[in-house]
């Protein structure tokens, strides 16, 4: 397939108080929501979501790139935000002192879909402390117009980058977020293409496994249709729904070894990764 994506992210964090040594509200330290963000030199902006620090990645053309301006977003923005770090942790229990404000137990109002039920994913209610953050993927291509190409390629990355992301995925608490957010088959249908909301923040702590995640992604919505349908066709509907959901890593490497995933790709998914974000982009 002779096609160029955009792989681009707008990527949720938890902000660190490092006076205090306990996440934040988010908002609370920004003051500004999406409605009204901070923008960066670099033309990118952040904001608070819910609780959360949200920030936004330009598209790029490579992984590399993407990386790239991941950085330059943070590096920015870590300037402005003194005495506060990040973490990638995919649920965390708020202090209740911390959600005081009736925007604490806000969701966010544009509706997300289900690529295997094909159906609108029912909005999440807040009913406790719990707040999740995620790595969505955005990815633009000329081929990603019709939206029953954008539903194959949503489960085709299931099968490759969801149920890797149960392997390498190595946050306790990306079970508790699956509650809420980010179950199989998760996106956004977009005028460039599509958001994949199914992955955590983990995907932050290491750099290499950032543009790993890239890669695979853009490895996934480059497969030729006709290989797609046949991938899909062997691996049917239920096993990627069960490992990503239930975070059962038997099933998960199963769906890889059917659906033929190559050899190097297998290596960087049961590679080790150093797991400190603030170290990986050189804000620490």
């Amino acid at each position: 397939m002779n096609t160029k994506i955009s792989l681009g992210a707008d990527p949720e964090l938890m902000l660190m108080d490092t006076v205090q040594g306990k996440i934040v509200n988010a908002l609370k330290v920004i003051g500004r929501n999406k409605e009204d963000p901070v923008m960066l030199p670099c033309g990118e902006k952040y904001y608070a979501d819910n609780v959360l620090f949200e920030f936004s990645v330009k598209p790029a053309e490579t992984a590399t790139e993407a990386a790239d301006n991941i950085k330059t977003s943070l590096s920015q923005a870590a300037r402005l935000l003194p005495d506060h770090s990040f973490v990638a942790q995919s649920a965390h229990m708020f202090d209740m002192e911390e959600l005081g404000d009736k925007s604490a137990w806000e969701i966010g109002c544009t509706p997300s879909f289900n690529a295997w039920t094909e159906a609108m994913t029912p909005a999440s209610r807040y009913t406790d402390a719990l707040r999740t953050g995620s790595f969505h993927i955005h990815i633009g291509g000329d081929h990603l117009t019709k939206i029953k190409d954008k539903i194959m390629y949503i489960r085709l990355l299931d099968v490759y980058l969801g149920c890797a992301s149960v392997l390498f995925d190595k946050d306790s608490s990306v079970y508790a977020r699956r509650k809420l957010y980010g179950r199989a088959g998760e996106f956004r249908s977009t005028y460039y293409g599509l958001e994949y909301r199914v992955l955590g923040n983990y995907v932050l702590r290491n750099r290499k496994l950032t543009e790993f995640v890239f890669n695979l992604a853009g490895w996934c919505v480059l497969t030729p249709r006709s290989e797609a349908v046949s991938v899909l066709s062997k691996i049917g509907a239920t096993n990627p729904q069960i490992a990503i959901n239930e975070g059962d890593k038997k099933i998960a490497m199963e769906v890889l070894k059917m659906a033929g995933t190559p050899d190097r790709i297998m290596a960087d998914i049961m590679a080790e990764y150093p797991e400190n974000l603030n170290k990986a982009w050189g804000l620490a």
